[in-house]
């Protein structure tokens, strides 16, 4: 990873431990899944990142995914979640520890259901980012 995406990550991390709905909801924010987590939680799905940079200076595009969880019966709640992740997401500031955030967007969102365990909801984000300085 790079330390445009560890930046990034660590800004994202921030926002949506931030945000009072999620705080409220979530068992925790991951990384990566955790064996026997209770629900909802969020964590970081794949994450891909090129080359964006210009002759005078370097840069990244990132295309990132948030994956909610949830168990629960409707995915009412899980729908709630996805909406203040995408918002908290969305707003994070463009200063980054060493970098500019140029452009955060929404590529897509869905729900997957799946009716022998939690429910997955993900949110898919493309983002750009230069070199400070």
């Amino acid at each position: 990873m790079s330390s445009a995406e560890l930046a990034l990550q660590k800004a994202l991390v921030a926002a949506l431990k931030a945000d009072p709905v999620l705080a409220a909801a979530l068992s925790g924010v991951f990384d990566t899944p955790p064996p026997g987590q209770a629900c909802p939680y969020l964590c970081f799905g794949p994450w891909t990142g090129s080359d964006w940079g210009h002759k005078s200076g370097a840069g990244r595009e990132h295309r990132l995914s948030l994956s909610l969880w949830d168990d629960q019966p409707d995915s009412i709640r899980l729908r709630q979640l996805m909406d203040a992740a995408e918002r908290a997401a969305l707003a994070i500031p463009a200063a980054l520890d060493g970098h500019r955030l140029v452009v955060m967007r929404l590529g897509r969102s869905l729900v997957i259901r799946d009716p022998e365990g939690p429910d997955q909801g993900v949110i898919e984000l493309r983002a750009k980012t230069l070199e400070a300085g």
